[in-house]
């Protein structure tokens, strides 16, 4: 550390809010529940078919379809492929991480000859979002630096008062300093420069991520069956997410100038969600053939505990009067704990049976994406829960499958499209492409899965600053999951 004698309440003037962001509350609001090798083999299209526990996280209705109890658990592996693209340069990075889909416990109350035939119970639990995930982006930048959006941030503010995450380890490492006599920032890039000359950019940057963790849903469900015709249930939804992020941006290989070497800022984020939400659903069944009906999950709310640290660090090509040639500064590690509603959620559902060889389901998914609120007791949230409704918009996603029953043998297949909740420029596009199959017999069956899902999407190199340039990932999952389960 260079610079010395900060005061010592510079610990509290980190800004509140800076990883609590639009950002983050997209991240923890999405829902691609797994469930069952069955459904998720279909594109997750189960809604109205019923009879698999995926569905309790779904249209909760469909558990009033068993007839008999069963126990299943799900595996699986997930295979993370990620591209990022920056100014024409492509680069790529693998994750490979096993984890569960789903392990549950259907039973139930049932009289055939009835009314009602069935008051079934469930329990068990569903993922619904896995984050497990590398990356690394890397290219040319002619048009700006960090550096700059540092310096802008900063100008006006005595450097007692900068911000503990962002400006004050710039400046402490020699990365900002005041021209003097003055409260305005200048940085390595601008040193060179006279007048109103910008400086001659074309640095090689660079942004690592290493990204772990997953969310789950743990879930209790009751449902009935009306006469093999009306069929309703409600589960009650116990959420719960990890998410771990390290996140290293470089900036290396400057064109004009020869004191400064290269610099990384070093971003470690942790949050750890627990949350509570109810899921409501009917279905109708006019036909043998066919069965409708809809589903509307209440906004999730979360309690979230986020830990953010950084370190920042600037090599030198020549060294200081001490001989230094780099300089290190570490933030305060801030605890921090807010809540996060989600948007809620409403689900259409069709399901066609023809006789015992063939299944069709179809669902769709209305979510609003800008009524998802950030708060806490000691912070408002204005301007994030703003940017959240001018940025954010609904995503329609659509699902749909089809088994082919051969005897003991079902071959499926299926495909899913998730809508671009973006309001504005942000590119967005995920779906997935799924297919599997499945052996069955009187008391045991065992089904297979795999599914193709492609993600595209932007990242910020900055964390969020307005004016930077802004690279794309695209993230291809490949899921290997098996479902072994047993009737009784």
């Amino acid at each position: 550390m260079k610079k010395i004698g900060i005061a010592f309440f510079l610990i509290f003037l980190g800004f509140i809010g800076f990883s609590q962001n639009e950002v983050d509350a997209f991240r923890f609001s999405e829902a691609f529940y797994g469930g069952t090798a069955r459904s998720m083999s279909m594109g997750g299209a189960f809604g109205a078919l019923g009879a698999d526990l995926s569905t309790a996280s779904t249209n909760p209705a469909g558990i009033g379809v068993y007839k008999n109890s069963s126990l299943s658990f799900s595996p699986s592996v997930n295979m993370n492929n990620t591209n990022a693209s920056f100014a024409g340069t492509n680069a790529t990075n693998d994750k490979l991480s096993m984890m569960f889909n789903n392990v549950g416990l259907t039973f139930g109350i049932r009289d055939k000859d009835g009314t009602l035939k069935a008051l079934n119970f469930a329990f068990g639990y569903n993922r619904y979002n896995n984050f497990a995930q590398n990356y690394n982006i890397t290219g040319v930048n002619n048009n700006g630096s960090m550096l700059d959006a540092l310096m802008f941030d900063a100008n006006g503010t005595h450097p007692d008062f900068l911000n503990a995450y962002t400006t004050f380890p710039a400046w402490d490492t020699w990365l900002l300093d005041t021209l003097p006599g003055t409260l305005k920032y200048t940085n390595p890039l601008w040193w060179t420069q006279t007048g109103d000359d910008k400086p001659l950019y074309g640095q090689t940057v660079s942004k690592t991520g290493q990204v772990k963790g997953g969310g789950g849903e743990t879930f209790f469900t009751g449902a009935i069956n009306y006469n093999d015709f009306f069929y309703f249930g409600a589960t009650i939804g116990l959420q719960s997410f990890s998410y771990n992020s390290m996140t290293v941006y470089t900036e290396s290989s400057f064109v004009d100038n020869d004191d400064l070497k290269s610099f990384s800022y070093t971003e470690n984020l942790t949050d750890n969600g627990t949350g509570i939400n109810m899921k409501l659903g009917f279905l109708l069944r006019p036909a043998d053939f066919i069965r409708f009906g809809a589903a509307i999950h209440t906004p999730t709310y979360f309690d979230i505990n986020d830990k953010y640290s950084v370190t920042a660090n600037s090599y030198w090509n020549s060294p200081d009067a001490n001989g230094y040639y780099n300089y290190e500064s570490d933030s305060p590690s801030n605890n921090y704990n807010f809540t996060l509603l989600t948007p809620m959620r409403l689900m259409g559902n069709l399901g066609i049976i023809i006789g015992k060889f063939a299944l069709i389901g179809v669902d769709y998914e209305y979510v609003d994406y800008s009524t998802m609120r950030l708060s806490a007791s000691d912070y408002m949230f204005t301007d994030e829960n703003e940017n959240i409704r001018e940025d954010f918009k609904p995503a329609h996603n659509l699902k749909g499958g089809v088994e082919l029953r051969l005897g003991m043998m079902s071959l499926r297949g299926g495909y899913a499209y998730f809508g671009n909740p973006y309001n504005n420029e942000n590119s967005y596009e995920k779906s997935q492409i799924t297919g599997g199959i499945g052996f069955s017999s009187k008391n045991v069956y065992v089904d297979f899965a795999y599914i193709h899902d492609v993600k595209t999407y932007n990242v910020y190199f900055y964390n969020g600053y307005p004016v930077e340039p802004v690279p794309e990932l695209t993230a291809k999952n490949g899921i290997i999951n098996i479902t072994m389960g047993l009737r009784f």
